[in-house]
């Protein structure tokens, strides 16, 4: 019997899948740039819990609900010529709770029944990236960060307006144990 291929076409097969570059996903954007002072990009991970699920899992402690939360690496661009020294943001996303799901749900449509206001002191000066990772409890899920006040240096402040929001969706894919 005939292999229709040999040892060292098997052999330069997997030289070249393994030498072909990681595919790492890149970051969300802000969805709408012209309503935001500052260029935004965000991704998601979790904070490493255990929830056991079902009468066939191990014996670990009940799960505290308090502990259940996201974490997001936020990148702030500022791009104006102000420094930046502090931010108002509100972290969209899913509680710890059940819920019913409609299996008719529009797939880019991101669901959130939930808010947290998170405050950043932070230093951002003009035309320079600064990342910070920001921690939300109770939330499963992040489907968005909405900025809604930015303080400066100078003492001015920027504002959302109604209906022209600067938020970002963080990235969809959530890494596991990776940074």
């Amino acid at each position: 019997m005939r292999h229709p291929l040999s040892l060292s076409t098997l052999a330069i097969l997997a030289a070249a899948a393994f030498a072909a570059p990681a595919c790492f996903a890149a970051s969300a954007t802000v969805s709408n740039p012209a309503a935001c002072p500052v260029e935004l990009s965000a991704a998601q991970h979790g904070l490493g819990q255990m929830l056991a699920v079902g009468h066939n899992t191990p014996d670990v402690p009940a799960p505290d609900r308090s502990h259940a939360g996201q974490s997001i690496d936020l990148s702030m661009k500022n791009t104006r010529l102000q420094r930046i020294v502090a931010a108002e943001l509100e972290v969209h996303g899913t509680a710890n709770k059940g819920r019913m799901v409609r299996t008719n749900a529009v797939a880019d449509e991101p669901m959130a029944d939930t808010m947290r206001s998170v405050h950043l002191a932070s230093s951002v000066p003009a035309d320079q990236t600064r990342m910070r990772t920001i921690s939300v409890k109770e939330l499963t899920s992040v489907a968005w960060v909405s900025v809604i006040e930015l303080r400066y240096a100078d003492g001015s402040t920027w504002h959302a307006r109604p209906g022209a929001e600067c938020r970002v969706t963080p990235d969809p894919l959530m890494l596991v144990a990776g940074k």
